[in-house]
């Protein structure tokens, strides 16, 4: 299946849908910005840590949820339970997404190592039992393969997301978990999926960098959680939701 993606309007629905998520769920997307902002203040060590990071992932799919519901059905964030039945689809699906990553990034990591190991080899210095030697082993035109090959692996894992990146969407308009099942959504289409991510979290992404840049403690956690919460969940909720819309009834969404 090829799909058709027109990148300008899935943009302008995706603003769209925007201030109309701030209107009809404030409270979800204020708990998510919450969970982010004490996920940011906890710290590194601890306990603390791990059960806010925990915290803010729940809140986090369980606004998408409200969102998805929101975006794709309309039915409003009624019943509770139907919200959080498609909130336990939702964390399913990103759950067998997070684990075809990290299988897919073992495996590539494991090509990795032996490449390097094999171009560290031919070089000076180069202690097997050692691998902090490969690096410095590994000269010239060998330094050039692997930069290459890193670059493949991220490229690899990249177009695999993107291929995969309307399994949300999907999960909460069929109803039922939704993960490779989602491949075909997206044959053809990588590309202007690509450039429709990249610009929708452009803006976005600048301003948790000048975040990161001039503010700290409290006031960074506070900047970031607002960045994520207000403006990237909706944004890209309403973007997938468009490419879902547009590659399932090749029309997106008009609301």
């Amino acid at each position: 299946m090829t799909a058709r993606v027109a990148v300008a309007p899935a943009l302008a629905y995706a603003a769209r849908f925007t201030p109309r998520a701030w209107r009809r769920a404030p409270g979800f997307i204020l708990a998510a910005g919450a969970g982010i902002a004490l996920r940011a203040l906890a710290g590194r060590a601890g306990p603390l840590p791990a059960a806010s990071a925990l915290l803010a992932a729940v809140l986090l799919v369980i606004a998408a949820t409200a969102l998805y519901r929101l975006a794709l059905r309309d039915r409003g964030l009624t019943p509770p339970g139907a919200l959080a039945g498609s909130a336990m689809r939702l964390a399913a699906a990103q759950g067998l997404l997070a684990a075809l990553t990290l299988i897919v990034g073992a495996v590539l990591l494991v090509v990795l190592l032996a490449l390097a190991y094999a171009v560290a080899s031919t070089g000076a210095g180069f202690v097997a039992s050692d691998p902090e030697t490969w690096a410095r082993a590994a000269q010239g035109r060998g330094r050039w393969v692997l930069g290459g090959a890193l670059a493949a692996a991220a490229a690899v894992l990249a177009w695999i997301h993107l291929r995969l990146g309307l399994a949300s969407a999907a999960t909460i308009a069929r109803g039922r978990v939704q993960a490779l099942s989602a491949w075909p959504l997206t044959g053809g289409a990588v590309l202007p999926i690509l450039v429709a991510v990249v610009a929708v979290n452009a803006l976005p992404a600048a301003g948790l960098l000048a975040a990161a840049r001039w503010l700290t403690g409290a006031l960074h956690a506070a900047a970031a959680a607002s960045v994520i919460a207000l403006a990237m969940l909706p944004l890209n909720v309403g973007l997938m939701t468009y490419l879902y819309s547009e590659a399932t009834s090749g029309a997106g969404p008009t609301a």
